[in-house]
């Protein structure tokens, strides 16, 4: 089997799926298959008189037989990190507390069935600010996470009009976000913490694309749906700078909005580059979810994707290769079982890695950054030592000149080369309250490599950021958190601190064979819709 892949291209399915939008839009699509329109006709009654036990926009109107809305969020993050090595010459990333802040602002029009056979729904959203405000840290590097640089910015996130032609014929055009399965590869930023999850999440960005897209279905009692279109995409995991990418998907959904549902796409993605470099990649994605509640109360959940990814890309080239071929495979799956006051969550992950720099093949895969898998070891310590790599792959000791496209090293907090095992429990003791943790086992199926180290201290030999290359064990990450949510006749508040601890293993340890210290981090977070 061939090994592919770059590690910024590993994350190609990050806004390759066209069937996010049908995900985004399953429950407006529920109201589309109904004409007969129970949903879209309880629009129209009278509100009951007790509060609403779930999130609803505070400023929503009916009339003429059409709904408006616009649901409001705000969001802030503390975070803190204690310091740790980020190559093998003592550099040290550290950071002031991280104070990360959005606001996003949304509106939605839905016609129903007032313009009868036809319905449209026209969503704007946009993240008023998003990023940092306040602290983060000053180390050099590329993508370093939490760094002073990444200053809060806006971003639009939808401007898009989707018509319903009956209940089985739908049109949808403009900007939106992408989302897919698990999120393991095309992931909107919007999928959070909910109760029972146990995830340690809290999103932000997401994949952003210009999108035409034709859904047909879901047909009769299977809810089959099949869908084709097209992306100019917009910004994700994979993009730098000034790359250009478009795409075309087709995709076939089993059970489309169902408890149970199972579907694949196909997508073809041609991205270039302002250097003339280019990506040439196709996915396959799978992905199968299942819920079911028990007679005694009991919720059982599943959910499972697979990907794979095959191309070719010109990028990272050497004398000897100048185009590498690319396979990479990436796997997920949780598990749940909620029994009320307490249950628990399993969590594994496979995502292929890459130990050969000088082949013509490379195939570390890696998940999109919005993925959740623990607090410490990908989101800082493997994030902050890969943005550090541009920086030491620079030196022109390495082949007289500094290497092609070194800024497309860095994991940006996605997960990569890794097989992972997170087990967790979760108990409700009242009061609004969720007590949630557990242990995270990092395996690597592949050594670790730092390009500088690689080619220069070992001659080729497999050496990580600190010139360590023994071991395949990446630590153990023991996390831990407590939430408050509440809803509040329609809006609801999260209110949630969490820590974790990274206790590193044989394969990030420096060349005498000793370990980093552990590295902790700790946060609190606060999100309000209304």
């Amino acid at each position: 089997m061939k090994r592919a892949l770059l590690w910024a291209i590993c994350v190609l399915g990050v806004g390759l799926a066209l069937p996010a939008q049908a995900q985004d839009d399953a429950d407006t699509m529920d109201d589309a298959t109904g004409v007969d329109g129970e949903a879209i006709v309880a629009a129209d009654l009278p509100a009951a008189p007790e509060a609403p036990a779930t999130y609803e926009p505070l400023f929503a109107w009916s009339f003429g037989g059409m709904d408006l809305s616009f649901p409001l969020e705000v969001s802030q993050r503390v975070e803190t990190v204690s310091p740790f090595a980020v190559d093998a010459e003592g550099t040290e990333y550290s950071t002031d507390p991280i104070f990360d802040t959005r606001a996003r602002l949304g509106a939605e029009l839905n016609t129903n069935l007032s313009l009868a056979p036809i319905r449209a729904v026209a969503r704007v959203e946009g993240d008023v600010v998003t990023g940092l405000l306040n602290g983060g840290s000053d180390t050099e590097g590329v993508f370093v996470p939490g760094s002073r640089d990444d200053k809060a910015e806006a971003q639009l996130r939808r401007a898009s009009l989707q018509l319903d032609f009956g209940p089985n014929v739908h049109i949808i055009g403009g900007a939106t976000m992408s989302h897919w399965g698990m999120g393991l590869l095309a992931n909107d930023g919007a999928h959070g913490w909910s109760p029972g999850s146990a995830l340690f999440t809290d999103p932000r960005g997401g994949d952003r694309v210009l999108r035409g897209l034709l859904l047909l279905g879901p047909l009769g009692e299977r809810k089959i749906a099949f869908g084709v279109g097209a992306d100019r995409v917009l910004g994700d995991d994979v993009l730098i700078e000034d790359d250009k990418a478009i795409q075309g998907v087709v995709s076939l959904m089993y059970g489309f909005g169902t408890p149970y549902h199972a579907g694949v796409y196909f997508a073809s993605r041609n991205q270039t580059t302002d250097g003339g470099g280019a990506i040439r990649a196709n996915a396959f994605d799978v992905e199968m979810g299942y819920a079911r509640s028990l007679d005694d109360g009991t919720k059982i959940t599943f959910d499972t994707e697979i990907a794979v990814i095959g191309g070719t890309t010109t990028l990272g080239p050497s004398t000897e290769f100048p185009e590498h071929d690319l396979l990479q495979v990436g796997a997920a799956l949780r598990l749940g079982v909620d029994w009320g006051r307490y249950g628990f969550v399993i969590d594994g992950l496979f995502a292929s890695g890459d130990d050969n720099l000088d082949d013509g093949e490379q195939n570390a895969f890696r998940a999109d950054s919005n993925y959740p898998l623990g607090l410490v070891a990908h989101r800082y310590l493997l994030a902050a030592q890969t943005a550090r790599a541009p920086i030491t792959a620079s030196d022109p000791n390495l082949v007289g000149v500094p290497s092609a496209d070194l800024n497309r090293l860095p994991t940006r907090g996605g997960i990569t080369n890794t097989l992972a095992f997170f087990p967790r429990a979760f108990y409700r003791p009242g009061w609004g309250l969720e007590i949630y943790g557990g242990p995270l086992f990092l395996a690597s199926p592949r050594a670790v490599v730092d390009p500088f180290n690689t080619r220069v201290n070992s001659g080729g030999e497999p050496r990580n950021a600190l010139n360590g290359g023994d071991g395949s064990y990446l630590g153990t990450e023991f996390d831990g958190g407590i939430r408050y949510r509440r809803i509040m006749w329609g809006t609801e508040l999260n209110l949630a601190v969490e820590g974790g601890v990274l206790l590193p293993g044989k394969a990030l340890a420096d060349a005498a064979g000793a370990t980093i210290d552990p590295v902790t981090v700790s946060r609190a977070l606060v999100n309000f819709k209304f």
